[in-house]
């Protein structure tokens, strides 16, 4: 017998209360977490090939090779993408923010666990925190002789030994919260969450604020292009500064309102905005109009661009890696050996294991997690939070997008909304007969007519997210 152990994404910050879990369920909760500690005391566990996809916080290129921060360490690819394998020697495995090349010498930002270096191409890691008060590091930049790197709360840390030692350089800046960093000649430019933008003419060493006319003072992204410097912000859209000019003006033209821009890139004459739930949008006219081109990409929140030979690549939050060859006309998957840890969900359809992940949709294995088919035909999300089955029917819990419901093994999907005044579906089970999906608010629904309709059940439940249901048929 063949036992599949899997992390399941937390859909809250506190998880499930155990208060409101009835003895009789915390005894078969108990029992299951005995099952696992045993399997994992007397049997061996192998890492399947996937399924793929993931959240991507940050890209870097260099060459053929591109490198991917996930939230489970670092994937490497020496060809443009097509294949990736992770190397986390030396790492915690921990979530990957930032990167920064210089040479033959790459350098990672984490989360909690601060820099990292590798000079044979990711194959090893060292830790360089010394003198590094904040050990998570959002942003990098190298520039002349200095590395210097953007930390969450206390500000800006300096390096001219490649991270052997670092300084605090933040004369001057007025918020410690870093998000980006670009360079322009002797010119160091640095994006804040809340304190706008500040520049440095002199290595860092003191930082002058540049706010005139910046609206929103949440800075996500940095990019300059024929000496305008264009700011990416929360909520707030784009905004440019030219050269000869000392007042930041707002270039959404083409833009959603109120959109946020994660990530910038350029290539070429092109200037790339990667948003938060609207996909990429491009600029051939210095921002003065934008053109959305999400063709082919399921995955609308981008968190990182990059570019590799002539291949526009995204990074996005969940569903991995995408690729353009045809400056962002459409896009490819390129997730091959990248694989995704945020499963949600998992059923088992006689020897089918069927899985649900927060990004890349669904996915099925029938060769025990050798190989993985993509089976969300018809789904009009890829963020799925949960699999449940119900006679002949697979129902499929989704964020935002409700239940979607399969009677042929998950080949194709149709949506099921009609009684569910809440899309937002955290958790899924099932008896022969009956549905039960939980929300976020306001409780739990039934449907008694294989999904067709639904209907609340939420007597005697306090009003408060449902994030678990387990049921004894």
């Amino acid at each position: 017998m063949k036992i599949f152990l899997i992390k399941l994404c937390h859909l809250y910050e506190n998880g499930v209360n155990l208060t409101l879990i009835p003895d009789g369920l915390k005894r078969l909760i108990f029992f299951f977490l005995v099952l696992i500690h045993s399997a994992l005391l007397f049997g061996q566990w192998i890492q399947t090939n996937g399924p793929c996809g993931g959240f991507i916080h940050c890209l870097a290129s260099h060459g053929t090779e591109i490198y991917a921060g996930t939230r489970k360490g670092i994937f490497h690819s020496s060809d443009q993408g097509a294949n990736w394998i992770q190397i986390n020697n030396g790492l915690p495995g921990t979530i990957i923010y930032s990167f920064a090349i210089n040479g033959e010498k790459i350098f990672a930002g984490t989360y909690g666990h601060g820099m990292y270096l590798s000079s044979d191409h990711g194959a090893s890691w060292n830790v360089k925190n010394n003198g590094l008060t904040n050990l998570n590091v959002n942003s990098l930049v190298v520039t002349g002789s200095y590395l210097f790197a953007g930390s969450d709360g206390n500000g800006v840390f300096r390096s001219a030994d490649n991270g052997d030692s670092w300084i605090a350089v933040n004369n001057g800046l007025t918020d410690l919260h870093m998000k980006s960093f670009v360079v322009n000649g002797s010119e160091i430019y640095t994006g804040t969450y809340g304190g706008g933008v500040f520049v440095s003419t002199d290595d860092g060493f003191t930082w002058t604020l540049r706010n005139n006319g910046l609206a929103n003072t949440a800075i996500l992204s940095l990019v300059i292009i024929d000496s305008k410097l264009f700011a990416g912000t929360e909520g707030g859209g784009i905004f440019r500064l030219d050269q000869d000019s000392s007042s930041w003006i707002q270039v959404n033209n083409g833009l959603p309102d109120d959109i946020t821009i994660n990530t910038l890139e350029t290539y070429g004459n092109y200037i790339y905005a990667g948003t938060n739930g609207w996909g990429v949008y491009v600029s051939a006219n210095q921002g003065a109009s934008w053109t959305a081109l999400n063709h082919e990409l399921p995955n609308a929140w981008v968190n990182s661009l990059t570019v590799c030979g002539n291949n526009i690549v995204a990074g996005t939050n969940g569903g991995g890696v995408f690729t353009s060859p045809n400056n962002g006309t459409y896009w490819t998957a390129i997730n091959n050996g990248l694989v995704n840890s945020n499963i949600s969900g998992l059923t088992f359809n006689g020897q089918t294991l069927q899985v649900c992940t927060l990004g890349s949709g669904l996915f099925s294995t029938s060769d025990n997690g050798a190989s993985w088919s993509l089976m969300d035909l018809g789904m009009t999300t890829h963020f799925v939070t949960s699999l449940a089955k119900s006679g002949s029917a697979l129902f499929s819990g989704t964020l935002g997008c409700a239940v979607f419901i399969s009677v042929d093994n998950g080949n194709s999907w149709t949506m099921s909304r009609y009684g569910l005044p809440n899309p937002y579906i955290t958790c899924l089970a099932a008896t022969s007969s009956a549905v039960f999906a939980g929300t976020q608010v306001p409780g739990i629904f039934r449907s008694t007519d294989s999904g067709n309709s639904w209907a609340p059940v939420n007597t005697g439940l306090p009003d408060k997210p449902v994030n678990l249901i387990a049921m004894n048929d």
